[in-house]
């Protein structure tokens, strides 16, 4: 369960106003939730797809399985960007309600489950 006051207290005390925890930590995803702002923090829900998760490697089926992600959080509300190393980013502004239920409506759109591990590869 994810602790809305303390993502909210630790974005009031950082110096930037906003806090960020990851969720799910995979090769090829990251999900993260995070607050902004001081006095009222908006919250979000971050996902990362990284389509080359083996670099230089490329795996055509784990591509087919990013943009079909990359779809779904689109169609699902999410704003797309690509980074500069070729991952998609995409985040959606939620209430702090139902933060959780977004965090595991994203999981199953692109297909992680519950207790997948939170550590792994993924390279930041």
């Amino acid at each position: 369960m994810i602790d809305v006051r303390e993502l909210a207290e630790d974005a009031r005390r950082s110096g930037d106003g906003e806090s960020y925890r990851i969720v799910v930590r995979t090769p090829a995803l990251r999900i993260g939730v995070g607050a902004r702002g001081r006095s009222r923090p908006a919250y979000f829900v971050e996902v990362t797809l990284d389509p080359f998760p083996h670099r230089p490697r490329v795996d055509p089926a784990r591509l087919e399985d990013a943009v079909a992600g990359a779809r779904r959080l689109a169609a699902r509300g999410y704003s797309l960007t690509c980074q500069d190393d070729g991952r998609v980013s995409g985040e959606r502004a939620v209430g702090p309600r139902v933060l959780d239920r977004e965090v595991d409506a994203v999981r199953s759109l692109v297909g992680t489950r519950k207790g997948d591990p939170v550590r792994g590869t993924y390279r930041d």
